[in-house]
C-alpha cells in the first residue's frame, strides 16, 4: 500500500508538473502567436504607408526638377558655344598654317615679286572644304 500510495503521489506531482508545462507552453505560444500577429500587422501597415507619397514629397521633388534641368539646359548650352570657338579657332590655325606652308614653298624670285605676293594673299591658303 505504501508503495501504491507512493507511485500515485509521484503520479500526481509529475501530473501537476506536466499540466504546469502545458500551461507555460500554451502562454508561450499565445505570446507567440501575439508578436506574429502584431509583425504581419506592422509590415501591412507600412505597405500601405510607403504605397503612395505624400504631397511635401512631391512638391520637393518638382523643385529639385526645376533647378536640375534648367541647369542641365545652360550647361549645355556653354559647352556647345565653347565647341564652336573651338572649331573656328582650328580653322584658323590651319589656314594660317597653310598660308607659311604656301610661303614657305615659293622660289626666291617669286617671293622678292610684290606684284606675285600680293596676288599670293588675296587667294585663299587652301580651298578645301572643312
Amino acid at each position: 500500500m505504501v508503495a501504491d500510495s507512493a507511485e500515485c503521489s509521484l503520479s500526481r506531482k509529475e501530473s501537476a508538473t506536466f499540466a504546469g508545462a502545458r500551461r507555460a507552453n500554451n502562454q508561450v505560444r499565445i505570446h507567440i502567436e501575439r508578436l506574429w500577429l502584431i509583425m504581419v500587422y506592422m509590415k501591412f501597415r507600412d505597405c500601405r504607408r510607403s504605397a503612395a507619397m505624400t504631397l511635401p514629397e512631391v512638391l520637393i521633388a518638382l523643385l529639385l526638377l526645376g533647378l536640375f534641368l534648367p541647369s542641365v539646359f545652360a550647361i549645355n548650352s556653354v559647352c556647345l558655344r565653347l565647341v564652336n570657338a573651338t572649331k573656328e579657332s582650328t580653322a584658323a590655325l590651319q589656314s594660317v598654317h597653310d598660308r607659311c606652308e604656301t610661303v614657305r614653298n615659293l622660289a626666291f624670285t617669286d617671293l622678292t615679286s610684290a606684284s606675285y605676293v600680293q596676288n599670293l594673299m588675296v587667294t585663299a591658303a587652301n580651298a578645301s572644304n572643312f
